[in-house]
Order: C-alpha cells, then sequence, then structure tokens
C-alpha cells in the first residue's frame, strides 16, 4: 500500500471518529435515487435517472449524471433524432421527449437564455419535478436542447458541476448537507441485471468494497471539463499486463457516457489481440446508436472468458467481470425497445481514431465495477471498487457546515413510478427521499470510503463514541502530526497520485466525439441512418429558430 493511501485512511479515519465531538450538531442529510430501467410512455425501458416532469400527468424523463454541466438539459418533443428512425425510437434513443403542451404546471414557456457558465444557449422553462423517491422540486428550471449535439451521450443530462442548480436546490430545501455525490452505474447486460444510484449529499458504504481507493483532488484542465483525472497504469487480462512498456494512460472520467473506456488504437490493440476477436465488417466493427461507438465483433470469435482489471493510480484495482466486458449487442429496435442480437458481440470500448485529439476517457459502465464519490466542498474525488453482491443500502451523509458524517435512512423508490396518483408535492414537511436523524440516533460518524477497513479492523459503533471521548485528551497532537504528514505527503506526491501536471492550456478544446467518417468508411446503407451530429461535447450552441429548427456551431 502506497503512502499516499496510508495517508487516505488515517486521516479519514481520524476525520470520522474527532468531527462529531468537534460539532456542536451533526445533522447528515442525503437522498438517493436508482439508476435503472425505466418505463416512457411508449412502453420502453430505457436506462437512467428518472424524473417525472408535470402534470396533472407527470412524463418519464430518463437522465444521465453529468459531472461537467450545471444545469439540467433534456429533449423536448422535437426530439431531433436521426431521420431515420421513428418517433418510439426517438423517444427511447433520447431518454424520453418532454412536451410542454401536455404539462398543466409549466409557467415560463421556452425562453432563449443563455447561462455561460455551461456555455452553451437552449430553450429554458421551468416545471414540477419529482424523483423516483418521491423528492419533489417545484418549478424547477431545466433546458430543452435546439438541436443535435453529439452521439455519446444522446440522452438528457443533470448537471452535478461545483454550483449545479440541482444540487442546490436540494440542500436549499434542506434535503442534503453538502455539496458532493456519488454514483454507481450497476450492471444492464449481464443474465444478473443490478440497480445503480445516485446519492447526493454523501455515498452509499454498501456499494464499496474492502481495498485500496484513489482519492484526488480535481484537475483543472482544458481538454477534461469535469476536472476528473487518474491514470490507468495497468490493465491485466487473465494475469498478463497487456499494456505493459505502454506509458500510464491518462484518463479524463465521463460518467454519463455509456462504455467501459474511451482509448486510442495502440491501446485497444492488446486487448484485442488477448481476446482473440475479430471485428465485424459492418462500420469497421462500430455501434451506430445504443452504446455509440463501442466495438462490435464476429461472435465466432467472442471465445474469451476471462475478466479485465484496471489498475488506477497504480493504488486500486477495478475488474470488469467478463458478462459486461462481453455481449450480445444490444440495439433500439423500430418498436422503440432495447433488444439483443446474436450476430454481433459487444464489447463496451471505443476506439479512439489516430490524431482524433480527444483525451482518452473513462465512461459510465466503468461504474459498474467501481464507484465515483465527489465532495466539491473538498475539491476531491474518490474511486473505489464496487462490492461484486447486492446489499441493503447504507447512505453515509456528509455534514459539511458540522464537519461530521453520519448514516442515514432514505425513502425506496417508489413501487410504481409511473402512477401519476403517487405524484408528491412539497408540503414544507420532512422529506421522504431524505433524512436528517442518523439510524442509530447519535450522529456518531462512521468510516468513509476512504477508510476500507475490514470487519476484523473496524471498530463497532459503540467503540467509535468511546474513542472520540478518549481522544480529546491528545487531539491536538494527533491532528498536529496528521497535518504534517498531509503536508509532507504533499510535497511529495507523485504525478499519478494527485493530477499535479497539466497540458498546455493554449491547446484546442478537444472534440467530445469525433466524426464517424474518421471511423469507418461509409456505406451507402449507412449514411441514411446518420443523421445525427456527432458535434462536441462542449457545444457552443447557437439558438435555433422559434421553431427550434435553427444550426448550431459547435467548437473544434
Amino acid at each position: 500500500m502506497s503512502s499516499f493511501q496510508l495517508y487516505s485512511l488515517w486521516s479519514l479515519s481520524l476525520f470520522s471518529l474527532i468531527s462529531p465531538a468537534l460539532s456542536a450538531e451533526c445533522r447528515p442529510r442525503a437522498i438517493s435515487v436508482p439508476f435503472k430501467s425505466h418505463t416512457l410512455a411508449t412502453k420502453s425501458e430505457v436506462r437512467g435517472l428518472l424524473w417525472q416532469i408535470g402534470g396533472p400527468n407527470p412524463q418519464n424523463i430518463t437522465l444521465m449524471p453529468s459531472a461537467w454541466y450545471n444545469e439540467t438539459y433534456l429533449w423536448g418533443s422535437l426530439g431531433y433524432c436521426p431521420a431515420a428512425m421513428s418517433a418510439v425510437m426517438c423517444s427511447t434513443y433520447r431518454g424520453g421527449l418532454y412536451d410542454r403542451s401536455n404539462s398543466q404546471t409549466e409557467t415560463d414557456g421556452p425562453n432563449m437564455i443563455a447561462h455561460t457558465f455551461d456555455d452553451t444557449v437552449a430553450n429554458w422553462t421551468r416545471d414540477d419535478v419529482r424523483l423516483s423517491d418521491n423528492t419533489s422540486m417545484p418549478q424547477y428550471e431545466f433546458a430543452m436542447r435546439t438541436n443535435s449535439v453529439n452521439s455519446y451521450v444522446h440522452k438528457g443530462e443533470v448537471g452535478l458541476a461545483k454550483t449545479s442548480t440541482f444540487i442546490q436546490a436540494l440542500a436549499k430545501d434542506d434535503k442534503t448537507s453538502s455539496n458532493s455525490y456519488s454514483f454507481f452505474w450497476g450492471n444492464e447486460v449481464s443474465n444478473e441485471p443490478r440497480d445503480g444510484s445516485l446519492t447526493v449529499g454523501g455515498y452509499n458504504q454498501a456499494l464499496i468494497a474492502d481495498g485500496p481507493n484513489v482519492t484526488v483532488s480535481f484537475t483543472d484542465e482544458v481538454k477534461c471539463k469535469e476536472g476528473i483525472i487518474v491514470n490507468i497504469t495497468s490493465l491485466a487480462m487473465q494475469g498478463k499486463d497487456v499494456w505493459e512498456g505502454l506509458p500510464d494512460l491518462r484518463v479524463c472520467v465521463i460518467a454519463a457516457t455509456s462504455n467501459i473506456m474511451s482509448i486510442p488504437g495502440h491501446y485497444w490493440d492488446p486487448i484485442q489481440a488477448a481476446m482473440g476477436v475479430e471485428l465485424t465488417a459492418t462500420r469497421n466493427g462500430t455501434a451506430s446508436s445504443h452504446f455509440y461507438n463501442t466495438t462490435l465483433v464476429k461472435p465466432e470469435s467472442a471465445k474469451y472468458t476471462g475478466d479485465m482489471s484496471l489498475s488506477i493510480n497504480s493504488v486500486s484495482t477495478i475488474t470488469i467481470p467478463n458478462s459486461q466486458l462481453l455481449f450480445d449487442e444490444r440495439y433500439i429496435a423500430t418498436t422503440g425497445l432495447i433488444q439483443t442480437r446474436s450476430e454481433a458481440k459487444q464489447i463496451p470500448i471505443v476506439r479512439i481514431a489516430a490524431g482524433d485529439g480527444m483525451m482518452p476517457r473513462i465512461g459510465g459502465m466503468f461504474f459498474s465495477s467501481a464507484v465515483l464519490v465527489v465532495n466539491h466542498d473538498k475539491k476531491e474525488f474518490t474511486i473505489a471498487p464496487a462490492a461484486t453482491k447486492p446489499a441493503a443500502a447504507k447512505i453515509m451523509a456528509i455534514d459539511t457546515a458540522n464537519a461530521c458524517i453520519g448514516e442515514v435512512k432514505v425513502a425506496a423508490s417508489s413501487a410504481n413510478p409511473n402512477d401519476p396518483k403517487q405524484s408528491g408535492t412539497s408540503n414544507g414537511g420532512s422529506n421522504p427521499g431524505s433524512s436528517d436523524v442518523p439510524s442509530n440516533g447519535s450522529g456518531n460518524a462512521s468510516n468513509p470510503p476512504g477508510s476500507s477497513v475490514s470487519s476484523s479492523t473496524s471498530l463497532s459503533k459503540g467503540a467509535v463514541a468511546g474513542t472520540v471521548v478518549g481522544v480529546l485528551g491528545g487531539l491536538a497532537a494527533i491532528v498536529g502530526a496528521a497535518f504534517l504528514l498531509y503536508r509532507r505527503r504533499r510535497a511529495n506526491a507523485q504525478p499519478s497520485e494527485l493530477a499535479a501536471f497539466r497540458d498546455n492550456q493554449d491547446m484546442p478544446a478537444e472534440k467530445y466525439a469525433y466524426h464517424a467518417s474518421e471511423m469507418y468508411v461509409e456505406s451507402e446503407s449507412d449514411k441514411s441512418l446518420r443523421h445525427e451530429m456527432d458535434g462536441t461535447g462542449r457545444p457552443h450552441e447557437i439558438a435555433g429558430t422559434a421553431g427550434g429548427h435553427g444550426g448550431h456551431m459547435e467548437r473544434v
């Protein structure tokens, strides 16, 4: 274990022990909502975070978590889908289409307002929003896209960046007690599906496996607007480091994309050789819409039975099981349903074209085997290995104001989130999706994810309380020693641990997605399928006409 990891364990464990004794009160609050397949009005099931918008009959919209955006962006009734898609296919592709004309609670109508901190212009409106745990956000402001942006994130997105209006709205309504969140994708492609979750205000400790994890400060870098950057220092398949001899791969974490990772071709080649797979002929072995541009291989070549293990910053190892690495191709059928076909096997890895300029990335499906914990208050994030088996949730809420962490009880997801009768409104009372009462009734903090202690060495809650009292006499010395260790470690930190090095800030902004012509030779039959722009993930849109059909500009 590295000295950096020891610092992480010691400092976070110390924090969890002493923080309740130092605070006048501890009122941790958090909400947790599922990230899973939800039923849309078209009866198709689409994975994401469920928002029920409007009334009296709320419209189901599924959203992806965005670490870059501060606002919420979704798709209106026009959809702006590829021309070959039917209306029901478009609804699935977009994660649902919000029709303001079908809502009696929508108030402002579409207004063209520039929200400069997201570097985009869109149609903005307000409507009542309810999450799947019945948390209500009356007259929440959100944006409807005015044109197609990119194919990698083709659903709506809820912004979770440092000035997130979503997180601020929850905090203002006293539902959360910190500017933090955690995300777990779950599993949608194996025979044993598993729900994921987004926890705002803390994290689900039951999702985090024992073992080392990585905590890193945010990086201010033009090529990764999310600011979440780590190094992949090795990649093992069946016990062999197939990236041996290659430089560490510096990656931007973008959990909104539906893939495990996006990597340059010379990093893909040894993976392909280890798996022994052969690309399909169509689109040079890439998917067209669902799990966009991930790799498709011939089924007769898909004989690999091993897993794939990635080392993050030479500290934490994340293992992607075979069932989530190689599976039957997923696609959107003409009925709008997401179906599978055995004519091709899918590997959720994107191969970056040579000369593209895209920074390599870790995508959302990586977090089927890991948990992302973001703490904007401390300007840092943690990546931890995920527990392989489901367990009862243990939501740990961070109370930044009182410097404490405590377990809270949160409401379960609605049994039937599509039933308009279950739509709730804010009444000023307690929020069913959050709690300010620690489940143990004491307000004592429990170990945050950085501690990663096993059950054989962790202290019981009663022992934690006793330790708090016992350590007060030597508190100053302990804190002083921890601070000196912190400064010493920071002074000698390696770039892979703290992401201290930066790219040239004068470099042009990267493309979020690359054009299809850079990836494959397009056949005549394929051309009818591709009206959506691959675009950039840093859209610089110009408002369209009143009908929303105007063009847009994008930085390249």
